[in-house]
């Protein structure tokens, strides 16, 4: 090649990249000048209309590509509240049963325990900005982090119902020796004072099988952190909704001694608590639902998802602290919480009541004090509606028991 004809091309690449240049500078310029800038006071003020529309309009302007434009481009957010258990229609105050499952595979030793989910979680949306590789409708969903007890900063009152892991049929089996079924539980005694102890009242509290001698509390679920994507206007399967929850608990354990020569003989015994981290994640679909729900809450969609299965390592106590009474279930008072259950506050085998200590019940070596069980988490389903605004911590888990 002659250096006239080597130079002729280096200036064709020359130019070839400055078109380049020049298109892509174009097209960067033409993508900024076609999304609108509005200063921090015009976007309050936008803000302020969409709210105002979402409610005259009881969240029917949710479908209004118009509305979903401004929200997307202005950077709005939306308070949210997922909430699993519908509210009956008024004058009832009370909240339809709870229809949501979770399975929780815990090996050969405790088998598959399917506790059911209740009550509500806090969120945030954030409608995604096209011009930011968004997509129109798509909601980055936040979930503000808490730990349980259910009723904490964060409002949120996810429940399970208590779980049962082990039974045995002498509890209940008249003509079982040693068996439990003739214990008069209403005039109890362990050297000091009776009590009545009705949290063995089995036709009372049915949710935990009449078998039962290990089994949890119920759970109240806090979250250390969480969120995902929704999409309003993906009908897709799995695609408009996932979620991915780092949940928390204090799991308490509640076993029956069936000893004669035990003073807990045929009682229920609680222990402290033991703090655990549960992973979860679900997917499925979110449809655009506007309306006023039972209680006079503005829903937005309706979201139905299944569970992806989790790892999960749950560490369960042994080490008794005191008589499971009545005292730890007592219904919820006028005003009161979602749940009445009032478990000892004490981490495990850190605590011991003086009736056990005087009845020759004694702490745990550390290495025996709990149990870890290793298996995974799977929500099998859950559905539920998606309100505007956050919802009062107090009432809002109705559906789940109360012990």
């Amino acid at each position: 090649m002659s250096r006239r004809s080597a130079r002729t091309s280096i200036a064709a690449l020359v130019a070839v990249a400055l078109c380049a240049v020049l298109t892509v500078g174009a097209t960067s310029a033409s993508a900024g000048s076609l999304r609108p800038h509005y200063t921090a006071k015009q976007k309050a003020a936008i803000h302020k209309s969409l709210s105002r529309q979402l409610h005259r309009s009881n969240g029917k302007a949710i479908r209004s590509a118009k509305w979903l434009r401004l929200a997307a481009i202005t950077d709005y957010k939306l308070p949210l509240t997922i909430r699993l258990n519908p509210h009956l229609p008024a004058p009832s105050t009370a909240f339809a049963p709870s229809n949501d499952i979770a399975a929780i595979d815990l090996g050969q030793s405790f088998g598959v325990v399917n506790p059911t989910l209740s009550g509500a979680l806090r969120a945030e949306g954030r409608f995604a900005d096209p011009f930011e590789g968004g997509t129109l409708g798509e909601i980055d969903v936040t979930v503000p982090t808490g730990g349980a007890p259910a009723v904490n900063a964060a409002g949120e009152t996810l429940k399970t119902n208590p779980i049962s892991l082990l039974s045995n049929s002498a509890v209940t089996g008249v003509n079982t020796p040693n068996g439990c079924a003739n214990y008069d539980y209403a005039n109890v005694s362990l050297g000091g004072p009776a009590f009545n102890d009705a949290a063995d009242n089995w036709a009372t509290f049915a949710d935990v099988p009449n078998q039962t001698v290990f089994r949890t509390t119920e759970l109240a679920l806090g979250v250390s952190s969480g969120g995902g994507v929704a999409n309003l206007l993906n009908p897709a399967a799995d695609q408009g909704a996932r979620l991915a929850l780092n949940l928390n608990a204090k799991i308490w354990s509640v076993f029956r001694t069936m000893d004669p020569g035990s003073p807990l003989n045929c009682l229920q015994a609680i222990t402290g608590y033991k703090s655990n981290n549960l992973p979860a994640k679900v997917l499925g679909s979110l449809t655009i639902s506007p309306g006023v729900t039972g209680d006079g809450r503005l829903r937005l969609a309706r979201i139905s998802v299944h569970g992806i299965p989790t790892n999960i390592s749950v560490q369960a106590c042994l080490a008794p602290e005191d008589v499971y009474v009545d005292t730890f279930a007592n219904p919820t008072p006028a005003g009161g919480g979602p749940s009445g259950f009032n478990p000892p506050n004490d981490p495990c085998n850190t605590v011991i009541a003086p009736a056990l200590l005087a009845n020759g019940v004694l702490p745990l070596p550390p290495n025996a004090e709990s149990v870890t069980l290793n298996g995974n988490l799977n929500v099998t389903s859950l559905t539920g509606e998606v309100l505007i605004g956050s919802l009062p911590v107090a009432g809002e888990a109705s559906g789940a028991p109360t012990h």
